[in-house]
C-alpha cells in the first residue's frame, strides 16, 4: 500500500475491510478489534516485517495511516465503526529477540522520525487503542515506559484510549 503513494486508495481499502469486518460483527461471526495499522517505519529492508508497514518517510506513513484509521473507524459521531489498535509503539524495528534488545533513539530523532505517524493517528484521527512494542526504548521496556505512554501518549497527545502490550511484552518487564 505504501508503494502506491495514495492515501486515498489507503482510504478505500479500509473501508472496505471495515464494512466486511462490522458484517460479520452484525451476524455474530467476528469482534471489530482490528490489530492493524502498523506505523512502524520501515528503516532497514532486512526487517521481516516491512510489509506490515507504508514507508521509512514520515510524512507519507503519517498519511497512510490517517487515511486507513479514518476508513478503519468511520465517520459516525455515535459509534467506532471497527477499533484501530495503532501499532507498534515504538521503534519495533528488529526481528530477532524483538522481547529483549532495546532501540537506542534521542528524542530529536523520535519526535521528528519515529512519533509522527501515532502523532497523527491519536490527535488527528482519535484512533482507539495503542500497542506497545516488545522492544525497549533506550533501556526500558515500552510497555513500561513511563514518559513515552503517559507523558507523550496520554499528556502530550491527549490519548484516552485503551493502551495495550504485544504478544508476551509484559512477561519481558523485570
Amino acid at each position: 500500500m505504501g508503494a502506491s503513494w495514495n492515501p486515498d486508495l489507503m482510504f478505500e481499502v479500509a473501508t472496505a475491510i471495515s464494512n466486511e469486518a462490522r458484517a460479520l460483527k452484525n451476524s455474530g461471526q467476528k469482534e471489530v478489534m482490528m490489530f492493524s495499522p502498523t506505523v512502524n517505519m520501515a528503516r532497514d529492508p532486512r526487517w521481516g516485517r516491512n510489509e506490515e508497514c507504508y514507508s521509512d518517510d514520515p510524512f507519507l506513513m503519517s498519511e497512510m495511516a490517517r487515511m486507513y484509521v479514518r476508513g478503519m473507524q468511520g465517520n459516525d459521531p455515535q459509534y467506532v465503526k471497527t477499533v484501530t489498535t495503532v501499532k507498534h509503539y515504538v521503534a519495533n524495528n528488529v526481528d530477532k529477540g524483538r522481547e529483549r534488545i532495546h532501540s537506542n533513539i534521542n528524542k530529536k530523532e523520535l519526535y521528528e522520525y519515529y512519533f509522527p505517524a501515532y502523532k497523527t493517528c491519536i490527535v488527528d484521527e482519535e484512533a482507539t487503542v495503542i500497542m506497545t512494542a516488545l522492544n525497549g526504548l533506550n533501556g526500558v521496556p515500552c510497555s513500561a515506559h513511563n514518559w513515552a505512554v503517559n507523558g507523550v501518549l496520554r499528556n502530550e497527545w491527549g490519548f484516552n484510549g485503551y493502551v495495550i502490550a504485544d504478544w508476551a511484552a509484559v512477561q519481558g518487564i523485570e
